[in-house]
């Protein structure tokens, strides 16, 4: 896979589900995680070169807050061989202030040693 991330990522540690805030639709499980941008493992790769309002879930329950709200641009795409999921790199273009407080705080923390 060919790294084109703009910023540093962290791996996520936890299940963190992303929902299509207009279809209501599963997209997938975010797998890494950063300021600007993330990393979907999705069985069903949305198209690329489009904006998406997204809801990501954090599945566990341990986090004081459960549910961030970002706007989204898919802008690469990397399939499995056997073609059951795909990788899929997103940029982060909108978002409250109180989201990007949430997701910094989250980065830090799986960060951690």
């Amino acid at each position: 896979m060919v790294d084109r991330r703009d910023a540093e990522r962290v791996t996520v540690d936890t299940r963190v589900e992303v929902f299509d805030r207009n279809s209501g639709a599963m997209m997938g499980v975010l797998m890494d995680l950063s300021p600007v941008g993330f990393m979907l493992n999705t069985p069903r790769p949305p198209p690329l070169n489009n904006l998406y309002q997204l809801c990501l879930q954090l599945a566990d329950g341990e986090e004081q807050r459960c549910q961030l709200d970002v706007g989204a641009e898919a802008l690469w795409r990397e399939d499995a061989e056997d073609g059951s999921h795909a990788w899929v790199g997103f940029r982060i273009i909108d978002l409250s202030d109180e989201d990007a407080q949430f997701i910094e705080q989250m980065v830090a923390r799986w960060q951690a040693p």
